[in-house]
Order: C-alpha cells, then structure tokens, then sequence
C-alpha cells in the first residue's frame, strides 16, 4: 500500500532492527491535524525564520487564507 512504510537498520554491534508502519501521517488512514501541520510547518521554516518569525508567518498564513497579495509574507 502507499501510505505503508518498512524498514530495517543494522546496529554498530551487529543487531537488526525492524520498523514497520501500516498507515503514516498524514494517510487517508491518519490524516494529519491541524496541530500536525502547523508543527511541521513550523519545523521547516525555522531554520530559515527565528521562532517569533516563524509564528508570526504562520498566523499569517492561517488568518488572512482568501488574500491574493502575498507581499504581506514576503515582508515577514
């Protein structure tokens, strides 16, 4: 299926370590939440943005979604 996930890690002493996810965030399964995608909204513009930036962008984005002037992200 594609919202399955497997995978297998070899540790340095030599054991095996098996991982095995039947439906991932953010699958039909398990949609993501609105938490969800603010926290990892949040996490990949932060290394680009301060926090307080970063916040700021997104209460941006969430507030005003019927916009067409993006200058108002760009100056963020």
């Amino acid at each position: 299926m594609d919202d399955q996930c497997k995978a297998t890690a070899t540790t340095k002493d030599g054991r095996t370590v098996d991982v095995s996810i039947e439906h991932a965030v953010g699958s039909l399964a398990r949609p993501m939440t609105g938490a969800d995608i603010d926290a990892k909204f949040l996490a990949n513009v932060q290394p680009t943005y301060s926090r307080q930036q970063a916040q700021l962008l997104l209460q941006t984005c969430r507030s005003d979604l019927s916009s067409t002037d993006v200058s108002t992200i760009l100056d963020i």
